[in-house]
């Protein structure tokens, strides 16, 4: 890896910290006040559909290696990427990526439908 600058080691300190936020309010949007929740019943879907465009990646991840300088990774190489760096330094180890491509989706489903139920609760059931 080559030297950054201190612009760029902000810029992609940030981008950590926003990608952080990401998830965060992905795992737990559903928590918001009913009034909001649309927010995050759209959100989810368009963030899918972003990873399914950019071939499996995150644009964040994206930006954060073009700053480093890793433009040549693969795409293959950086699906999970985010995530499976917040596994080795949580857990210490890293799952294989076909469970952790599944735990992912299975993961933000639920959340987001928790949060479709809780906002169909509140508009047209009790």
């Amino acid at each position: 890896m080559n030297k950054l600058s201190l612009d760029k080691k902000l810029i992609v300190f940030f981008l950590k910290i926003l990608h952080t936020s990401v998830l965060i309010f992905t795992l737990t949007g559903w928590l918001l006040p009913n009034k909001l929740l649309l927010i995050y019943l759209v959100w989810i879907p368009l963030m899918v559909i972003q990873w399914q465009l950019n071939q499996g990646t995150c644009i964040l991840t994206n930006l954060e290696n073009y700053l480093v300088g890793e433009t040549n990774k693969q795409k293959s190489e950086q699906q999970g990427q985010f995530v499976k760096s917040l596994f080795l330094n949580l857990c210490g180890f890293v799952p294989a990526d076909n469970f952790l491509k599944y735990l992912i989706y299975f993961t933000i489903f639920s959340c987001w439908s928790i949060g479709g139920y809780k906002f169909y609760l509140y508009y047209y059931g009790y």
